[in-house]
């Protein structure tokens, strides 16, 4: 937790709900984090990205999308994926974004 909070910039006030690891060796320093006040993202030197976090009155204003190995949340924001393994992965991973956007909503 140590490790996401730091390479995320997650706040200590922030309760983290859910967390996805990008590494191959479990260090949770690349990923994406579902907390109480939004979605917060650190990618690889592969991946640009324009933020790192969105709340979530901003993500429920995005189209969400699937581009190869990235989740696409519109206005050059992006979150790597390579790391889920297969293509069904990341459509469930992208089922379960819209869901919550669908819910805030």
């Amino acid at each position: 937790m140590t490790n996401m909070r730091n390479s995320f910039n997650i706040p200590a006030n922030e309760t983290v709900i859910m967390l996805y690891d990008d590494t191959i060796f479990g260090s949770n320093k690349v990923g994406f984090a579902i907390c109480s006040g939004g979605l917060y993202w650190k990618n690889d030197w592969s991946v640009d990205t324009k933020r790192t976090f969105l709340n979530w009155e901003a993500f429920t204003q995005r189209e969400i999308g699937l581009d190869g190995y990235h989740i696409v949340l519109g206005r050059g924001d992006t979150i790597g994926m390579a790391g889920v393994g297969d293509e069904q992965a990341r459509q469930q991973i992208l089922t379960m974004l819209r869901e919550i956007k669908a819910i805030l909503q």
